[in-house]
């Protein structure tokens, strides 16, 4: 790699690869553990902005997005990879039984910062952000602007059908965006 090939990077830029790449290869059913490393560091790298510029993530301010009394799942079921992948001085030995569904929630949460920091609205992100969201209802505040969205979709999809949604939603998604 010579001095041309180099690219100029925000850390808002890293993240927002981070996380698209992470969307990718979830809804392909990519590598669960790469999922999961990605999301949490594009996480991470946002929760450092938001912090830095005093805006609330969920994390922090569940209110508007997760349903009251759901918390203390929210924040147990997040936590509990995020910490086994990134430590190991207490439990080098440890195995955990890995739930893929975990990066699923880092990556919502990191995708509402995104949205908080940026201003933007990336429709990849919007198509995550409506999956979480359809099919996760039981747990999230009913986001009314992503609601009509699917909900002018007019498709049915399975959870477990992510490479369908993908496909018909992100298109629609950037066909929205742009109009």
């Amino acid at each position: 790699m010579d001095a041309s090939d180099k690219i100029d990077l925000t850390k808002l830029d890293v993240a927002r690869r981070q996380l698209k790449t992470a969307i990718v290869l979830f809804f392909n059913n990519g590598d669960p553990v790469s999922i999961h490393t990605l999301a949490c560091a594009g996480h991470e790298i946002l929760y450092d902005l938001r912090k830095s510029q005093g805006i609330a993530n969920m994390l922090q301010d569940t209110s508007g997005y997760i349903k009251e009394g759901m918390e203390s799942e929210y924040f147990r079921t997040l936590n509990r990879a995020k910490n086994f992948f990134k430590h190991a001085d207490r439990d080098p030995d440890d195995i955990i039984s890995f739930d893929p569904k975990t990066s699923s929630y880092f990556l919502l949460d990191a995708v509402v910062a995104y949205f908080r920091i940026s201003g933007e609205r990336p429709p990849i992100m919007v198509t995550f952000n409506a999956w979480m969201r359809l099919f996760h209802s039981n747990l999230f505040v009913e986001d009314k602007k992503t609601s009509k969205q699917i909900k002018n979709l007019k498709i049915e999809f399975s959870q477990n059908d992510r490479i369908s949604f993908f496909k018909e939603c992100l298109p629609a998604m950037q066909e929205i965006n742009e109009s």
